[in-house]
């Protein structure tokens, strides 16, 4: 199942950028929490400093709205004491983006659900075992382009508690800073 899941958002993601009128790379720094709640407590894990890195591409629909998805590998995870979880995603972002400009020069503001398939987990967590290895979500993201370079911030929210146990519900949440080219 796990190798059905992971073919199916690659397939999606590779079918998506085949068409895409501009394509491209970026990669950058996030810094990624997770919150638990459990018997009716809160609490928001300290963050930690992860990287991502991937494909980018832009579908053009009309002057202003673009289909922008992306397909890259996100690290997420938190630190609770002195315990630093770190977590490798497959993340398939469908975003719409309205952007605003004048010949090369954009702002940009854009959401969208994503679909986070992990893949690496550390510190003994195993994913299957002690968390879910689907992650849902949604992003929220803007930032400006110029000519082929794009410089964004990106927000995650997860919606799909990623923990398997009983003992309380766990949610990613990352904050992300990007550098893009477009080719």
């Amino acid at each position: 199942m796990k190798k059905i899941t992971l073919a199916l958002v690659f397939i999606i993601a590779m079918a998506s950028f085949s068409f895409a009128q501009k394509f491209g790379f970026k990669g950058g720094v996030n810094f990624s929490k997770l919150d638990v709640s459990y018997q009716g407590y809160t609490m928001t894990s300290k963050a930690t400093t992860n990287a991502e890195v991937g494909f980018m591409s832009d579908f053009k629909i009309n002057d202003s709205f673009y289909f922008s998805p992306e397909l890259l590998f996100v690290q997420k995870g938190g630190k609770i004491g002195t315990v630093e979880q770190h977590f490798g995603y497959i993340e398939d972002r469908m975003n719409l983006t309205l952007k605003y400009g004048i010949d090369k020069a954009f702002l940009f503001v854009k959401s969208g659900p994503y679909a986070a398939v992990g893949v690496i987990a550390n510190n003994d967590a195993k994913f299957g075992t002690d968390l879910k290895r689907m992650d849902l979500g949604w992003g929220f993201g803007a930032g400006v382009e110029y000519s082929v370079i794009q410089l964004g911030f990106n927000y995650g929210l997860g919606l799909l508690n990623v923990n398997t146990g009983n003992d309380g519900d766990v949610k990613n949440r990352t904050a992300s800073f990007t550098l893009g080219i477009f080719f």
